[in-house]
């Protein structure tokens, strides 16, 4: 995968004197392989059904970052002076090697215990190609290797033929990858994806979920589902905006999400459809100190002093996790061959990076924007048609109404003023950014089958 990053980077000069150096050109080349090993052997006894197996999994990555100086054109792109120099060159492997077990016992006809446990060991290693082959300064070789055992246990009791009920509590582990470990320096903030820095160890992060709920089938094949949920991460892994673009990855003592889940479907003879629906409290367990100098609150709280600081507190809402969700979808059998559909997917509003304390408040001098988006609706489309059994023709119609919506956004520093023109640093001013939606787009192809 090729990528070209560019953002701005003024020179404080005197409102009256010419930009220098008005912008940077870089490039990234990102190159990623993965290939796993698995076995698994399963064995049926009178009351229960023993599994187990080992898998072995390996991933590389290769990062390489070239940039060069230039200027902003009347449309703000970048022209570079010269020649893009590479000045990142650097390689993360990833290894795992797991075992695992799982009884499924048969405690009475309508009633299944289940026990489970995965033990999991992972390698993770970078290694900094650049520092020998380019003379360059920064030294990234390092080796983590993160290890741990993850228990689950699940209860199944079938109620009557309509209704089974349903509960498990579970642990789960996810080691950082090489990018999130090469991106972990507050003050070597990376522009994602980009070259990696000589960076602090992160901790693995480790989950527990309790799991309960029902689910069932009512007249006319109509089925439904019902859970709750609490999950709780230690050390989760989070990615801290500094405002211009860049940011790093660090470890966040406790994070929980909880909510529910509902769901409806029907399928008939030509015709389907289900409904779901999911809302999600995401919020911060511990409290913490992070930069984020765009924030109206920045340096205002007593127990956070350092520069551009907020104060997160436990209660305050994770931002880019909309609480509510909804999707809707439908399937038509119009004809033999042709088939029709539609999806609806709704969401509720969110806070954005940089509003961690959920606290932002524009001004309209010093600090715009509100600190969160707003909800979205969007409506896509799709049908396609068989010619016998091997080829079909489909299309899908994406953003029906083209509705303008963002999936994301930022608190930032906006290097421009309202006629395009770009500023001095000491002009630049705090402003919510926004991730855009796709527009409208349609898609038309051929499958085949052989």
């Amino acid at each position: 995968m090729t990528s070209l990053l560019l953002h701005a980077a003024g020179v404080a000069t005197p409102p009256t004197w010419a930009m220098e150096s008005a912008a940077q050109a870089q490039r990234l080349v990102m190159r990623e392989s993965a290939a796993g090993l698995a076995l698994q052997s399963t064995r049926k006894l009178a009351d229960q059904q023993i599994t187990i197996g080992a898998s072995h999994d390996r991933s590389r990555s290769n990062f390489e970052q070239s940039e060069a100086e230039g200027a902003l054109d009347a449309t703000r792109a970048v022209l570079p002076a010269g020649p893009l120099q590479v000045d990142a060159l650097i390689h993360g492997r990833s290894r795992t090697t797991s075992v695992y077990a799982h009884d499924l016992v048969s405690l009475a006809p309508n009633l299944q215990l289940t026990l489970a446990g995965r033990y999991n060991d992972t390698r993770v290693s970078t290694v900094d190609d650049g520092r020998v082959q380019l003379g360059l300064p920064t030294t990234l070789d390092g080796e983590g290797r993160y290890r741990k055992f993850n228990p689950a246990l699940g209860l199944t009791w079938q109620a009557s033929p309509a209704v089974t009920w349903f509960g498990s509590l579970s642990q789960g582990n996810r080691a950082p990858s090489p990018i999130e470990l090469g991106c972990s320096d507050p003050a070597n903030a990376c522009v994602l994806p980009n070259a990696l820095q000589s960076d602090p160890p992160l901790e693995q992060v480790v989950s527990r979920t309790l799991e309960v709920g029902a689910r069932g089938k009512l007249a006319s094949a109509l089925n439904w589902n019902a859970a709750l949920f609490h999950t709780v991460n230690r050390d989760d892994l989070l990615f801290i905006s500094n405002g211009l673009a860049a940011g790093y990855f660090t470890n966040f003592g406790r994070t929980q999400r909880q909510g529910v889940e509902l769901g409806l479907s029907q399928q008939t003879a030509g015709f389907g459809w289900s409904a779901g629906y999911s809302y999600l409290r995401a919020t911060y367990r511990s409290s913490a100190c992070i930069v984020s100098e765009h924030n109206s609150t920045a340096e205002t709280s007593p127990n956070c002093s350092g520069e551009g600081e907020i104060e997160v507190r436990p209660g305050d809402r994770i931002p880019g996790l909309p609480q509510h969700s909804f999707k809707l979808a439908a399937d038509w059998q119009a004809l033999a061959a042709l088939s029709l559909g539609a999806q609806l997917r709704a969401y509720s509003g969110q806070f954005v990076r940089g509003n961690e304390n959920n606290q932002h408040q524009p001004d309209g001098a010093g600090f715009n924007g509100a600190g969160r988006i707003g909800g979205f609706a969007v409506l896509d489309l799709t049908g396609s048609w068989k010619f016998g059994k091997d080829v079909e023709l489909f299309g899908k119609l994406a953003n029906v109404f083209d509705r303008r919506y963002a999936t994301a956004g930022l608190l930032g520093a906006n290097a421009f003023d309202a006629g395009g023109a770009l500023q001095a640093p000491a002009d630049w001013r705090a402003e919510q950014f926004l991730g855009p939606g796709a527009p409208r787009a349609a898609w038309v192809g051929v499958r085949m089958s052989f």
